[in-house]
């Protein structure tokens, strides 16, 4: 193929929709040809986004297209690695040679090393040259590299079959709902309305000038977001934050962990319609670790730093309570929420995360040696799971689900282990949320330390305390997920460099004790 870098604006349409017009006309070798040409690669890659070309590769590997496994193989190939460079094409389309040579340089294939032959010698412009293949390879776990534009990612949570991802940065207050198929922002959402809601707390406290007087930049750099969650079908999202009293300046030296009196807001938002549906806060000098949403947005539980357990009921909040109000009064949660503490056995520290499972029925919520289940329906503690206590050196730092019923309880070294246990015998229902009038939400009942000796001996003939097996799975350079799909096959990781990556989990190596 020839190309001239003088192409009219006709031409240059015409040429970048060619793989399309040939695909339709079943004109197959030359749409195979026409892909693995570098020079028509980088022309699209110049004058597009790197998703585009992507998209034509795609063309091909549909089922019904008649082209030959062998060349499906190829345009596989090729497509992958542009998929994984797309993140260092968006900035600096140059990369491009480099790119490709650095991944696909080990490759035994042909039509590959004509690719690699055109890239070898092309100098219309400087590149870096591998000098040996350094960069994950098509064959890789790693699917693609997202940049979020934020300045580093706090927390990220993912939809229950991987297909949207949910992102806040450290200090930016912005929430970015991706498209993972894609690497697409979809939307982008400022937590207005948390700030709205602390200044409304603070108004109690301090007059009202010096209030109306803090600004949205001032609030940006106090309230961290420490705990996302993504309902599982990607139309609802939490947001919880740990607010920091601007009005509160203790003495330089003194700032230590527990001083700064905080305010742990959340926020409910619908990401079909991208606007905030309520903010409350939640309690104060604590900080917001672990969120979770039932499937219709109408649950939500949250866990925190110092072991409080709450599940809210906010469909009833919205129609009871005022835009703003305060949840930290025991007294006045009512029948809209339920506090769950201690239970037999404390919570080491914190609640590191809590899960709701589809059919709205469980609720779990993990510390670091603890695993604890309530039967929502009918309303109680339906088992406490003592597993085999981490070392150490590792920690808990994620819990999760699958189809199997299992629950997955993520801790972490230098590489990730999953422990599976399972939790209940029947299936899990992949339906919507138990009816409302069935659900005793506000009635979980809360077991005291303070109780009879055979009303702890019924208790304790309950715990089951068993490590059923430990999964290690092994990605590249020690990476972490920080969020797991409920069908166990796509992880969320963070980058050093604000940036998420997707992993396709069922590449990845496992190694089961």
């Amino acid at each position: 193929m020839n190309t001239s870098t003088s192409l009219s604006l006709k031409d240059t349409r015409y040429l970048t929709h060619l793989p399309h017009h040939l695909a339709n006309a079943k004109m197959n070798d030359e749409f195979c040809d026409i892909l693995n040409d570098f020079e028509f690669i980088n022309h699209k890659i110049s004058v597009s986004d790197p998703q585009l070309l992507i998209d034509d590769y795609d063309l091909g590997l549909l089922p019904d297209v008649e082209i030959s496994e062998e060349k499906k193989e190829v345009l596989g190939l090729i497509k992958t690695a542009i998929q994984l460079s797309a993140n260092a094409l968006m900035e600096d389309k140059k990369q491009l040679p480099g790119q490709l040579l650095g991944r696909l340089k080990n490759l035994d294939n042909d039509d590959i090393n004509w690719l690699l032959y055109q890239i070898e010698d092309w100098n219309d412009y400087s590149w870096l040259r591998p000098v040996k293949v350094n960069l994950l390879t098509p064959s890789s776990p790693l699917v693609r590299t997202i940049p979020t534009e934020h300045p580093e990612v706090a927390c990220v949570a993912i939809s229950r079959y991987g297909e949207l991802a949910l992102s806040v940065g450290k200090g930016d207050a912005m929430l970015k709902l991706w498209k993972l198929s894609t690497g697409e922002l979809v939307k982008t959402l400022e937590i207005k309305e948390t700030w709205n809601c602390i200044r409304s707390l603070m108004s109690v406290l301090y007059d009202k000038e010096s209030v109306a007087s803090i600004t949205n930049e001032q609030l940006r750099k106090k309230t961290p977001i420490t705990a996302l969650a993504i309902s599982p079908e990607g139309n609802w999202a939490l947001s919880g934050t740990s607010c920091q009293d601007v009005m509160y300046s203790p003495t330089p030296g003194f700032e230590r962990r527990g001083m700064y009196p905080k305010k742990c807001v959340v926020e409910l938002w619908n990401l079909s319609e991208g606007k905030s549906m309520l903010t409350f806060n939640m309690g104060y000098n604590d900080e917001i670790t672990s969120l979770a949403l039932s499937s219709d947005g109408k649950y939500g539980l949250m866990g925190t730093l110092k072991g409080e357990f709450i599940i809210c009921n906010f469909e009833k909040i919205q129609k009871e309570e005022p835009k703003y109000f305060d949840l930290s009064n025991e007294f006045k949660r009512g029948n809209l929420a339920a506090k769950i503490i201690g239970d037999l056995f404390s919570f080491c520290d914190d609640v590191k995360a809590v899960e709701l499972t589809p059919d709205g029925r469980w609720v779990l919520a993990v510390s670091n040696d603890t695993l604890k289940i309530w039967d929502l329906l009918k309303g109680c503690l339906h088992q406490i799971i003592l597993f085999v206590p981490l070392e150490p050196s590792r920690e808990v730092t994620a819990l999760y689900l699958n189809f199997e019923g299992n629950v997955i309880i993520q801790s972490k070294d230098n590489s990730c282990s999953l422990i599976m246990l399972k939790i209940y015998e029947h299936e899990v229902s992949d339906n919507s949320i138990i009816n409302k009038i069935e659900r005793k939400i506000a009635n979980l009942k809360i077991n005291s330390f303070v109780r009879s000796f055979i009303n702890f001996w019924e208790d304790l003939k309950k715990i089951k305390s068993k490590f059923l097996k430990e999964t290690s799975i092994h990605l590249p350079l020690g990476i972490i997920p920080q969020a797991i799909s409920y069908d166990n096959n796509w992880a969320i990781s963070i980058t050093n460099d604000g940036g998420i990556q997707l992993w396709d989990l069922s590449r990845i190596e496992k190694t089961i004790k």
